[in-house]
């Protein structure tokens, strides 16, 4: 298959030389034109340029005899790039995850990051494949094939539209080529999947600046009034006010934490002291009497009280509590209710639907209650979520030790708050206790309420750990306590009668009354007497006592944007890297391995080879002296000192070489 020219000295092919490499003289491996031309042919007409005449520069060596990284040194570059970027990537938004946004400098976020690493990512990688590509079209050629495949190859660098008419021309005939294609297809989607990876919510983080309280108390306390007798003072008028709120007010008081943004958060459990209300049914013990056999009047009592409804058509009496079992601590009322005859018994009980309810007075038509509210310490678990406070309350405790110490004093130890110095000192005071006792009841005093403080105690268990009370507020709370309740209701039509209080009529209700209603009214003036007792010391209102009041510290929580990491949205430029990382593996495995000088270049993706290899231009051709053209640096070497121009003459278009 020899080389022709044509009368114009232009440079032509054998009808079956298809391919451009079978130019290449396979007897020495060397890339070299047809012995018998010069290296660039001009018209007889032209004048050759001088230029080309001169003595040829020391040539560099060949390509094929470079190392790998000499000649892909920049796709490794691009390597490190590619990697680089996908590291720094998962770097940048991996501490973030369900963290607050962050507040870098110029107004950076993060998705302007993720940006820039995917910009990095697609440039560098487009660079390593069009690289491969462009030289896997060389090996591609080792063969002959049809000349239109070359074209298939350039499109296929290109970009994404390119890589899918490559894949459809080529049709799998070369797997490696394929891959690269189907990468270049898929770095396409990258940058918008990128932008999936991170979504932000609205979350809240912790307030520096401020600092979040709730009120709580060690010291139970409702006196401050004027000192009447032996152990009894006036109820002081904010406690009295409390009361009145428990018992009125539909809704129920509160304690008011502190909380500068409406969200706070308080991570610790915590105890304080307050009042509790102890209600007991006892409409099973309930007894009736006739009185009169004429009116049917019955006597509605409990055996041992001294509250009875005295026989009247509606009866309502609220008395005082005698109960011998242990001291009071507070007060106590017992409440008698009933109809007092067969026919407004009747009466009430058709009223009920459902027939006769146990738990309602109405509907039995009679009923009985002790209320008791007494000192006690509850255990809390607190919350502000959105401006509303919810406070838990996870145990209490109403039992308490006594002491004599010119009064009685009621204390109790919180054993969750003591440490282990402390428990070893009440076991040798022959307390006993393990280790699930929550309170712990003692009888020695803690020196609030008198000058002698013991100075003993106070070395072994700390202030914060003991609740304490005296009996002097006891006796105070009771004897308003009665006054607030005590009285009757007895008449023959619903809501009048005489002796009766304002607090008696409330819980008479109209008549439309029972248990769970007294008891949730008890409650309610319970909770208000413990508002009341916790916030005293925030009111400055006991400041000689403000050592065993202090309130307990909380988080301000702040409302910001949050950062959710979406990893899955990272799948796609995962499997691209790792199918760009195969392909260029295998392209240069597939050029190394082989020993032939026609597929150890560098020309990759340069275009200049491609016009020497076919010799599409007219002028000088390659002389038999010339070096081997088989580096893109010699090939652009030359190029730099030739002048040519596309033109047309008889024998079509063509490239010609400027004459100097």
């Amino acid at each position: 298959m020899a080389d022709r020219f044509d009368s114009s000295g232009r440079h032509s092919l054998d009808r079956d030389q298809v391919s451009p490499m079978n130019s290449f003289d396979n007897s020495d491996r060397q890339f070299r034109a047809p012995e018998n031309d010069t290296f660039l042919h001009k018209h007889p007409h032209e004048n050759v340029s001088e230029e080309f005449h001169q003595p040829a520069e020391k040539p560099r060596p060949a390509a094929a005899n470079k190392g790998i990284f000499a000649i892909w040194w920049p796709e490794f570059v691009a390597c490190f790039l590619v990697v680089g970027s996908f590291c720094a990537l998962i770097g940048t938004v991996y501490p973030f995850q369900g963290q607050p946004l962050p507040r870098w400098p110029y107004g950076l976020s993060i998705n302007t990051l993720i940006s820039i690493y995917v910009i990095i990512f697609d440039m560098a990688l487009m660079l390593i494949i069009s690289s491969a590509l462009g030289q896997l079209k060389f090996l591609w050629f080792q063969k002959a094939r049809q000349l239109s495949d070359l074209q298939a190859f350039d499109e296929g660098a290109k970009g994404p539209w390119g890589a899918i008419v490559f894949l459809w021309v080529l049709r799998g005939r070369h797997i490696a080529a394929s891959i690269g294609a189907l990468v270049i297809i898929m770095a396409m989607f990258v940058a918008p999947f990128s932008q999936q990876l991170v979504r932000y919510y609205s979350c809240s983080e912790i307030d520096t600046s401020s600092t979040a309280q709730i009120s709580r108390t060690n010291l139970v306390s409702s006196t401050g009034g004027i000192h009447t007798g032996a152990m009894m003072s006036n109820m002081d008028l904010p406690a009295q006010a409390a009361m009145y709120v428990g018992m009125f007010n539909e809704k129920r008081a509160q304690v008011a934490p502190t909380c500068s943004t409406g969200n706070c958060t308080f991570d610790d459990d915590y105890a304080s002291a307050g009042y509790c209300r102890q209600c007991t049914d006892f409409t099973s013990q309930v007894e009736t009497r006739k009185i009169d056999n004429t009116t049917k009047a019955q006597n509605i009592s409990v055996p041992g009280w001294e509250v009875e409804s005295n026989g009247y058509q509606y009866g309502f009496v609220i008395g005082p509590s005698n109960s011998t079992e242990r001291p009071t601590l507070g007060g106590g009322v017992r409440i008698v209710f009933g109809t007092g005859n067969d026919t407004t018994r009747k009466e009430a009980a058709d009223k009920c639907e459902g027939g006769v309810q146990a738990s309602n007075w109405t509907c039995l038509g009679y009923g009985a209650a002790e209320c008791v509210l007494t000192p006690c310490v509850r255990r809390y678990h607190g919350t502000v979520d959105k401006g509303e406070f919810k406070e838990d309350i996870l145990s209490s405790t109403t039992e308490f030790g006594y002491k004599q110490d010119g009064g009685i004093r009621f204390s109790t130890i919180d054993m969750k708050c003591a440490n282990s110095a402390e428990k070893d000192y009440l076991r040798s005071q022959n307390y006993v206790f393990d280790d699930s006792t929550e309170w712990l009841p003692y009888n020695l005093s803690l020196g609030i309420f008198s000058s002698q403080y013991n100075d003993t105690l106070s070395k072994n268990v700390r202030d914060e750990c003991i609740y304490q009370g005296d009996r002097t507020d006891s006796n105070t709370l009771n004897s308003y306590f009665l006054n607030f309740f005590v009285g009757y209701i007895m008449d023959g039509f619903q809501g009048a009668g005489e002796g009766t209080s304002t607090a008696g009529k409330a819980l008479f209700n109209m008549g439309e009354t029972n248990f769970s209603f007294i008891d949730d009214k008890f409650d309610s003036v319970a909770t208000s007497l413990t508002v009341y007792a916790r916030n005293r010391r925030a009111n400055n209102q006991v400041a000689d006592y403000s050592n065993f009041s202090l309130p307990l510290d909380g988080q301000v929580m702040k409302m910001n944007s949050c950062v959710d990491v979406r990893w899955r949205w990272m799948a796609l430029q995962a499997a691209v890297l790792a199918l760009a990382a195969g392909f260029f593996a295998s392209t240069l495995w597939m050029v190394g391995r082989t020993g032939d000088e026609r597929i150890r270049n560098d020309f990759k993706t340069s275009v200049i080879p491609l016009l020497f290899l076919f010799h599409g231009m007219e002028g000088e051709v390659q002389k038999p002296s010339a070096p081997t053209v088989n580096s893109v640096e010699d090939i652009r070497q030359r190029a730099q000192h030739m002048r040519v121009a596309l033109v047309k003459d008889e024998n079509g278009w063509g490239f010609k070489e400027e004459s100097s």
